[in-house]
């Protein structure tokens, strides 16, 4: 059973056929540009696209230090929070850096 489990594994795998299309340098360009963001290479972004997959852009690195760095301050804050040690400039601080991450999110 355990063979069957690898071949049928393999052979679903396996890459042999080609598909060849026409499209503008643009076109092409656009493409590209489009596999590159979802960290995909051209023919696995093209195979993704065409079978209906849905293709998520990669958050750019700086985008992801950054909510990193809002992520380490509002744990800090919440313990303090927690503790009963948070003042109100850090309860304000702490509304800011939500609002912050919440915009962020919704324009990314």
């Amino acid at each position: 059973m355990e063979e069957n489990k690898n071949s049928a594994t393999a052979t679903k795998g396996k890459k042999d056929k080609q598909l060849h299309l026409r499209c503008s340098t643009d076109e092409r360009q656009q493409l590209e540009e489009r596999a590159k963001k979802a960290s995909k290479n051209l023919s696995e972004y093209m195979i993704a696209c065409s079978l209906g997959a849905e293709i998520k852009e990669r958050m750019p690195l700086e985008v992801r230090r950054y909510i990193i760095g809002i992520g380490t301050n509002l744990n800090q804050l919440t313990r303090l929070a927690n503790a009963g040690k948070l003042s109100v400039e850090s309860e304000d601080k702490l509304k800011k850096m939500v609002e912050a991450l919440s915009d962020l999110l919704l324009t990314s």
